[in-house]
């Protein structure tokens, strides 16, 4: 006697393809879940800057003056008086804002650009404090392209 007399309908068959591919599902989604896991512990750095490091402003400077870096950008403002109180001279620096961006790098001798990824934080709330203690969280990112 063989499978004949168990009389397998239609039902069990969407039945056992449905929970097939269920399973194929899982299984990937675990195997790229355990690969993102492997390139961000072997492949990324991490790089902290303080406000109060000597070359926060550079970086900032650096990071506005980036065309493919953000476009949320807060406004900075700086004036001149004259000894009568008039403004004199105006400037307005561009900073990015608190967030997340992504820098595009090509190295040399390769065809596709890295990205990197810019995590700009705030360690208080800005109502708080006039000026806000912001820092730079960098990491390089290696996303499939």
């Amino acid at each position: 006697m063989g499978l004949e007399g168990v009389g397998m309908g239609d039902g069990f068959g969407l039945g056992l393809g449905a929970a097939a591919v269920a399973l194929i599902g899982r299984l990937g989604n675990r195997g790229l879940s355990m690969m993102n896991t492997y390139i961000t512990r072997n492949y990324t750095a991490k790089l902290e800057i303080t406000n109060s490091d000597i070359a926060y402003e550079w970086m900032l400077g650096h990071l506005a003056s980036r065309k493919d870096f953000t476009a949320h950008y807060q406004i900075g403002t700086s004036f001149k008086k004259t000894q009568t109180g008039a403004i004199k001279k105006l400037d307005f620096n561009l900073q990015p804002t608190a967030g997340t961006h992504y820098l595009w790098e090509k190295k040399p001798g390769e065809w596709i650009p890295r990205p990197i990824k810019v995590e700009r934080t705030r360690s208080q709330p800005t109502a708080w404090a006039r000026q806000p203690d912001l820092s730079y969280n960098l990491s390089t990112d290696l996303l499939p392209v």
